[in-house]
């Protein structure tokens, strides 16, 4: 080899080996392994270990409340601390921190630089009965591979954090919220379809919650409830578009649906040309599940049928949804029948 090459060589070695990788930076562990029931209760306690930084203790819990309640996986979160016993009606996610990781760091074969933090973390979760149903390890990864390293300042620095734990909470949840999605689709497809003999303008308004609710389901609820209907009735209901619904609302200032009476009502179908029917109600936790009533009213805002519905476990709201489209579009067709 030419003396000039092997200078070169000497010279690129030590820069090589001082440039860390972003595919080192950012490599997967994530392994997970159980099966999910989905009978699990409504409320999710969460345990943590290996954790001294107080900051990063609660950021970390307040990342996983907010990834298992959205969505309706969990009414709540409730943090255990220590020894404290758990309750007999909950689940509990067993969360340990295993290590710790971040580092400016400039990719030599990508020819960029980038601050990554990442989390290793151990985690179990058990039922009521403290059988475990999911276990296994996650690697939560937060990165900023747009700023400039020097201007990489301790506000960035938290954003990357907060990236990585949530990257974490969220793969910690996800095999909760595939099999909450595959009994939703399951009880979806089971669900024989509604066929009237015309077409009708359906406007889905809202349902209330109650005053103590920690989450509010309602939403969740209404939009569960307008893709039921879009599956189960495709061809019976038009659907109110949720906008043209809102500005209805908004215009008669009408924000829940407790004793609403029906003048308030008609109000708001004179702003809903299409809608031959209105559909509005309430939901509300109960042990183990949800629960929730819906009234379908016409024009006048006089009520032509109601439903009640109820759940439990993972995608209790969507399950209950559907089952409330399920039941005022099969009492729609009886009421079609006899008439």
């Amino acid at each position: 080899m030419k003396p000039w090459r092997i200078a070169l060589l000497a010279l690129a070695l030590p820069l090589l080996a001082g440039c860390g990788t972003l595919n080192r930076a950012t490599e997967d562990k994530t392994q997970l392994y159980g099966e999910i029931p989905t009978g699990l209760g409504r409320y999710l306690e969460v345990r943590v270990a290996g954790v001294e930084d107080e900051e990063l203790r609660a950021e970390l819990l307040g990342a996983i409340r907010r990834e298992f309640v959205r969505g309706g996986l969990f009414e709540g979160v409730r943090i255990l601390e220590g020894e404290q016993p758990g309750s007999a009606v909950a689940s509990e996610l067993r969360v340990s921190l295993e290590g710790r990781w971040h580092e400016q760091i400039f990719d030599l074969f990508e020819w960029t630089d980038a601050y990554v933090e990442r989390y290793e973390l151990a985690i179990e979760l058990v039922d009521e009965k403290d059988d475990p149903v999911l276990a296994g390890h996650i690697t939560g990864i937060g990165i900023d591979a747009v700023s400039d390293p020097d201007y990489v300042d301790r506000p960035k620095q938290e954003d990357v954090r907060l990236a990585a734990l949530h990257d974490a909470s969220m793969k910690m949840s996800r095999a909760l919220r595939q099999a909450a999605g595959a009994r939703v689709s399951k009880v979806l497809e089971s669900m024989p379809q509604v066929k009237l003999s015309r077409p009708l303008g359906l406007a889905a308004l809202g349902f209330d919650d109650e005053e103590s609710a920690r989450q509010r389901q309602g939403p969740i609820l209404l939009h569960h409830l307008r893709r039921a209907f879009k599956k189960l009735h495709e061809r019976s209901f038009l659907l109110v578009s949720p906008e043209e619904i809102d500005l209805a609302l908004e215009r008669e200032e009408l924000e829940d649906f407790a004793d609403v009476e029906a003048y308030k009502l008609e109000r708001v179908a004179s702003h809903l040309p299409l809608a031959s029917l209105l559909i509005y109600g309430n939901v509300e936790v109960v042990e183990g599940g949800v629960r929730a009533t819906a009234v379908m009213v016409d024009r006048s805002g006089s009520e032509v049928v109601r439903e009640e519905a109820s759940a439990q476990g993972l995608g209790a709201v969507a399950v209950v949804a559907i089952k409330l489209a399920r039941g005022l579009g099969k009492k729609l067709q009886e009421l079609e029948k006899a008439n």
